[in-house]
């Protein structure tokens, strides 16, 4: 498996985070919105975390604007 360089991580937690910036009024599509950006983000962070012990799971998870 190719190793992954802090920049990637960085460019796909950016491409998470603007994936959930777009506004939508409507409650119930956010809330889908915000679980399937926290799934995917929690699904990256563990194959990260497999490619490099170093991996700060926490960080990248803020870095999406997901917070616990």
């Amino acid at each position: 498996m190719a190793k992954f360089s802090k920049g990637h991580y960085q460019e796909i937690a950016k491409a998470i985070w603007q994936s959930g910036a777009i506004a939508d009024k409507n409650a119930i599509r956010e809330q889908a919105k915000k679980e399937v950006l926290r799934l995917l983000a929690g699904n990256l962070s563990g194959l990260f975390k497999n490619d490099n012990d170093k991996f700060d799971e926490a960080r990248f998870m803020a870095a999406c604007g997901i917070r616990n």
